[in-house]
């Protein structure tokens, strides 16, 4: 079996507490054609030290020596790539052990460019909502199957699928000749959108007929109280450093059709579209506006008022600068919000139980990615569904009804 070279980075700024624990997991990796890459967007703490602590000669820190946008430390730290296969992992994220061993696995047997992996969720002890403190969120979808990356474009453009089920570099695996490729049509740059992670899922399939889907337990989501994703997309909206850092912070700007960034997938992924269709991708994506706009709200309406009447503003501004004003107000009118109260927040609850099995990280002495990564390759967390309805039970009472 070929070993493939793979290059894990790791962007990062001053949050040395949740990258300790990452490192740990990327260098718990036992395959020996690895290298970790740490891009520090030009920290002001102890990260060089935490990074320099490990000791170890797969571990390559950088600096980009000036603080930059986000899309910018991902290009800096793309450009030191050179071979096989890359990926980007978050600061608060994890890979479980022998992760990279299995994706090797993957791309010998079905020779594949590009490997999607389905996402592990875990909340920080710190993170932001009181249900998802110090909890594990499991995916129950079952799928390992090659699939086309034509129709999975497809299905994502008409809101079949999510984003994070098309080849993309967030916790996913990419080949640097795709990559190269893209690059190649767009003046040496990857990427071209403030939203790194959505652009890159939009372009990659474009350059690739298929790719491999995996619902292994390969890869954790976390979500620590610096995760600016986690703050912008929170319904209750809570202040972040992370999330106002990333708005204040000098990155490639929104395209203009598209006025200003907002918390929204939807007008999200029509910013990248059109962003990529300057460079001659999506030439033959024709995309309805309107249709996007009502999905926002259909979306946000269940979210409660305070992000909702954002994205209400959001849409009336875009309304009057492309002269959508009626049709807009006729699907704000057809979505009015309902506050949001124990009961509302329960059913979501319960739809997240539904479509996951939630373990109280608590139980388990679980307190960092670190723990839930290895936790999370020797349990047998599928065959206990009374234990899981033990956990939410718990979970519920911590969040819902106990005053902090």
């Amino acid at each position: 079996m070929i070993q493939h070279k793979f290059t894990i980075i790791i962007p990062t700024r001053e949050r040395p507490d949740t990258l300790y624990w990452t490192l740990k997991t990327a260098l718990q990796q036992n395959y020996p054609n690895l290298e970790i890459i740490v891009s520090d967007n030009c920290s002001f703490d102890n990260t060089h030290e935490i990074v320099q602590s490990f000791k170890d000669p797969r571990v390559k820190y950088i600096n980009t020596n000036k603080r930059t946008g986000m899309s910018q430390n991902w290009e800096f730290a793309l450009s030191h790539v050179e071979e096989g296969f890359v990926t980007f992992l978050g600061d608060d994220d994890a890979f479980t052990p022998d992760a990279i061993g299995r994706v090797n696995e993957i791309v010998n047997t079905y020779k594949v460019e590009a490997v999607c992996v389905y996402n592990v969720f875990y909340g920080w002890p710190n993170n932001i909502s009181d249900f998802y403190k110090n909890v594990l969120s499991i995916p129950k979808t079952k799928v390992n199957q090659v699939i086309s990356s034509k129709e999975a474009l497809r299905d994502v453009l008409s809101f079949k699928k999510n984003y994070t089920e098309l080849p993309f570099l967030y916790k996913g695996f990419v080949h640097i000749n795709v990559i190269n490729k893209i690059k190649e049509r767009s003046e040496g740059r990857f990427f071209h959108s403030m939203i790194p992670d959505v652009y890159s899922s939009l372009v990659i399939p474009e350059m690739i007929d298929y790719y491999y889907v995996t619902d292994d337990k390969i890869a954790i989501n976390g979500g620590s109280g610096h995760s600016g994703g986690t703050a912008q997309f929170s319904p209750e909206k809570k202040k972040s450093d992370a999330a106002e850092k990333f708005i204040k912070e000098d990155n490639l700007p929104f395209h203009e059709d598209y006025i200003r960034f907002i918390p929204s997938i939807e007008i999200i992924m029509l910013e990248c579209i059109a962003q990529a269709q300057k460079w001659g991708f999506h030439q033959n994506t024709k995309l309805d506006i309107l249709t996007y706009i009502e999905q926002t709200l259909k979306i946000d309406v269940k979210t409660g008022t305070v992000k909702y009447n954002m994205t209400v503003d959001y849409l009336r501004e875009f309304g009057q600068k492309h002269h959508l004003s009626a049709e807009i107000e006729a699907l704000i009118a057809k979505y009015p919000v309902k506050p949001k109260n124990k009961f509302t927040v329960l059913l979501s609850i319960l739809k997240s139980v539904k479509e996951n099995v939630i373990i109280d990280g608590n139980i388990y002495e679980i307190s960092n990615v670190y723990d839930a990564s290895l936790w999370l390759k020797k349990a047998s967390y599928s065959q206990a569904p009374l234990v899981s309805c033990y956990h939410i039970f718990r979970i519920l009472l911590r969040a819902l009804f106990i005053k902090k």
